[in-house]
């Protein structure tokens, strides 16, 4: 939809820094956990998935996330050197980053219960789904214009 408004390299960039921004925020995320003297996380419970002290399975969810965010933006620098197919491939695991980081962010988050902050995983999920939905449709209707 965005090509529909702007040029392809200005969504590309935009796309690219948005993901190596939200790396950065995951990982510095991760870092400032170690800080965190009441839980008491250790690099042990950062990188390894749910052995964390404190609601393992949803500080796993967040690490596999980070690992696979990692692998998208990696990979997505190496396109070129990878071939298309297999960056498209790889690309499809941001749906599963995206419900990893969700979940980890309901189950985890300390604001979780919070009316406003339930607004938000709705709405994120919502537009995400939205957005998804609309890239197939236009990929069926060409797949059928063929």
């Amino acid at each position: 939809l965005l090509d529909r408004i702007s040029r392809r390299l200005v969504n590309d960039t935009l796309h690219e820094n948005l993901s190596l921004w939200g790396l950065m925020l995951g990982g510095s995320h991760a870092v400032l956990l170690l800080l965190d003297t009441y839980i008491g996380f250790g690099w042990d419970s950062i990188l390894v998935p749910f052995v964390a002290p404190w609601r393992p399975l949803a500080v796993g969810l967040g690490s596999i996330s980070l690992y696979l965010l990692m692998l998208l933006v990696v990979t997505s620098k190496a396109r070129r050197f990878i071939g298309l197919r297999l960056w498209r491939a790889i690309h499809l695991l941001a749906f599963i980053a995206f419900g990893l980081i969700t979940a980890h962010g309901f189950l985890a988050g300390t604001e979780s219960p919070l009316p406003w902050a339930k607004f938000m995983y709705v709405a994120a999920a919502t537009l995400v789904a939205f957005f998804a939905g609309v890239r197939i449709i236009d990929r069926i209707g060409r797949a059928f214009a063929r």
